[in-house]
């Protein structure tokens, strides 16, 4: 539907008196009336406004079927009004709401609900009141303009590759229907915004969408905010333009695939999950009915935050026969190097290896993201190169007697327990910092090894911490990247001679600027296959030397097996110089444990319960196999499932939120270490 305003200047002798003035209302209102409001093909006209200057204002309701431009000459002629200065534009819904409001008030036309819907106005006018529903006009612009504008978006990677599809020209200029519609993924509202308008312009340029008016509707994912009908209102109206649907940002964890989980699930705990992923299907569903209606008379946009990936594939699953173009960020090895160069060109810089050192290969990243490495690139380079007086500046952003404050390090003291590797890894890290400012003020000084051994049982959080290390390192600036890359015998060792090398390589290519975590790294020489685990190990030594300045190795594994392990390996004990012990969980730090997991799953443990937990920590902990955190975890999932064994033989209608989330004594049961193999099967990180 169109919502157009037409101005014209008329003399003031044609509307000279009210008698002038109802004449011309008459006229008008007769031709409304005339077959059912039908004026030349269902075009309504209607007075809103007459100046003292002799302007006349008239809105216009049109079908997006045809050109009410061609019609208003018509209509002036058959009212018997002369106008100069004739002006024709594109209005919201809102402004012809406004308008008619403006010409009821004024007695131009009755106060008739019929009218309304006879027109199809009343529906969208009750859902634009409560919904997060408005109408836009696109701005006339050149194409110039339109791609100087779409180059300085974050998006402009894949915008403009598609606005050059846009403006070619197609074999037949008729507007026939849509071959693509559109998803925008961008978190920033205002880039979505902007992104959406400067589409539907180009659009528009090429005959693509009809008219410059298009609704932007916000939705929910839970609870939904639109029905079928109120969609059906918006598509309707929309014929020929364009409907926008934003995806509300919720929450980080609202991302999950809906069709993944079933209303015939009776487990109380799932309930609330249930009802989101319902909710979620309705509400996809819906929108997937109207787009596959409507797909060669309306054209989509649908606006999704980054994070919204699962819920986006939903849509793309359920709308399989109908092709959508993705407007993302969009940068990729080779393109994110280029772009960090011309950022260096721009401020007259040279690059260097430690810039481009920070691109993980294979990884996608954002524009805003690369603004951050250049952005931290450039600042180090201007006070150690540019101006080297200032070095001492940039490499003791934290003094050698003090610990780094970021969210790394604040997550490592908050973890329970590990007080001596946390003491020595923060010693270690306080090391290093040292050498680098001895070096800048002149003294003798070197890049120390920071290759280590995580000794401990299992559960004991040592894969939490390499990962937490390798980021406060990163936060230090003692690596480039400061992830992290686990790997065990078997992606370090092949079946044939020659090959582990080159497997070897690779995880140190992956891993460079970060932190090797090798798991359970005395099996590479365990009496299986000894002559490949022999050249693992030799082609590691040569590894951890040629890459000491930007990538640290940590072997992590038992106790005793990691001792025999370095024993059978001294060209590898001296390049490791730190040994970080994890100790076993006591009962009280176990406790802790259970509770911080109750708390990440908004369950409640009973005083009872805990004392039960108590009295099992208290027997278990002198077993040999016992698996710490990892065994807390494991005994709190089955009593999970006892919990809903026992709520499930009461009356679930009368169940509180409080009986769904609370843990009670018979619910936990202790779980024989034996099951530890079983266990192990299942990896959390941390425990």
């Amino acid at each position: 539907m169109q919502f157009l305003k037409l101005t014209g200047l008329t003399t003031m002798d044609q509307l000279s008196d009210k008698e002038n003035q109802a004449t011309l209302l008459g006229n008008i209102c007769l031709l409304n009336n005339h077959s059912s409001l039908n004026i030349e093909e269902e075009v309504f006209f209607f007075v809103s406004d007459i100046s003292y200057s002799g302007t006349v204002t008239f809105g216009v309701i049109a079908p997006d079927s045809i050109n009410a431009k061609q019609y208003v000459n018509s209509f002036l002629k058959k009212i018997d009004l002369k106008l100069e200065d004739i002006k024709l534009e594109d209005i919201t819904s809102s402004a012809i709401f406004g308008m008619m409001k403006a010409a009821v008030d004024s007695k131009y036309i009755p106060t008739n609900e019929d009218l309304f819907k006879q027109i199809g106005l009343t529906k969208i006018e009750q859902f634009i009141k409560h919904s997060g529903h408005k109408d836009a006009v696109i701005k006339k612009t050149c194409k110039k303009d339109i791609y100087k504008k779409s180059a300085a978006l974050p998006l402009k990677n894949t915008l403009i590759p598609e606005l050059d599809r846009i403006y070619v020209k197609p074999s037949n200029n008729k507007n026939i229907g849509h071959p693509v519609h559109y998803m925008v993924q961008e978190n920033n509202i205002d880039i979505q915004n902007q992104t959406c308008e400067l589409l539907i312009q180009a659009l528009h340029a090429n005959n693509r969408v009809f008219h410059k008016r298009f609704s932007i509707v916000s939705l929910n994912i839970s609870p939904i905010n639109i029905d079928s009908e109120d969609l059906e209102n918006i598509y309707s109206s929309n014929i020929g333009g364009t409907v926008v649907l934003q995806f509300k940002k919720e929450s980080s964890k609202d991302d999950f695939d809906p069709f993944e989980y079933f209303d015939d699930e009776e487990n109380p705990f799932e309930r609330r999950k249930r009802t989101i992923a319902r909710d979620r299907r309705i509400i996809i569903e819906t929108i997937c009915e109207k787009i596959r209606k409507y797909r060669n008379k309306v054209l989509t946009i649908l606006c999704f935050p980054r994070e919204y990936i699962l819920i986006k594939n939903s849509i793309i699953k359920e709308l399989d026969k109908i092709s959508f173009m993705e407007i993302r960020e969009k940068f990729i090895n080779k393109e994110a190097k280029e772009y960090l160069a011309s950022l260096a060109k721009d401020n007259n810089i040279n690059t260097d290896n430690m810039l481009f050192d920070k691109i993980q290969p294979n990884k996608e990243y954002l524009q805003t993201a690369l603004d951050f490495i250049f952005d931290e690139w450039y600042d180090n380079n201007l006070k150690t190169k540019i101006f080297p007086q200032y070095s001492e500046f940039a490499s003791s952003k934290v003094q050698t007697n003090q610990a780094s404050k970021g969210k790394a390090y604040n997550e490592l003291s908050e973890l329970i327990g590990l007080n001596d590797a946390k003491q020595l890894i923060l010693e270690a890290i306080n090391h290093c910092n040292a050498q680098k400012i001895f070096a800048n003020k002149g003294m003798q000084a070197s890049r120390p090894s920071m290759h280590m051994i995580f000794s401990g049982n299992p559960g004991t959080a040592k894969t939490t911490v390499a990962r937490l290390f390798a980021q406060i390192m990163r936060d230090e600036s003692l690596l480039s990247k400061g992830h992290l890359v686990e790997c065990g015998r078997a992606d370090l060792v092949a079946r044939y001679v020659g090959a582990t090398a080159i497997k070897v390589q690779e995880k140190f290519k992956e891993a460079k600027g970060g932190v090797l975590f090798i798991d359970e790294a005395y099996s590479l020489v365990d009496d299986r296959n000894g002559l490949f685990g022999d050249e693992a190990i030799s082609t590691i030594v040569q590894e951890m030397e040629n890459n000491r300045d930007d990538t640290v190795v940590i072997f992590a594994g038992y106790t005793d097996k990691m001792e025999e392990f370095l024993e059978k390996n001294q060209g590898l004990r001296s390049r490791i110089t730190h040994h970080v012990n994890f100790a076993d969980y006591n009962t009280d730090e176990l406790i802790e444990i259970a509770n911080l997991i109750a708390k990440e799953k908004d369950i409640i443990l009973s005083k009872e319960a805990l004392d039960k937990l108590k009295d099992i920590f208290d027997k278990i902990i002198e077993e040999p196999s016992f698996g710490n955190g990892r065994y807390v975890r494991n005994i709190l999932e089955q009593a999970e499932i006892a919990k809903s064994s026992r709520l499930l033989k009461n009356d679930t209608d009368s169940l509180t939120e409080e009986d769904v989330k609370t843990i009670l004594a018979e619910d936990i049961k202790i779980l024989a270490v034996s099951q530890k193999e079983e266990q192990m099967k299942v990896k959390v990180i941390g425990f």
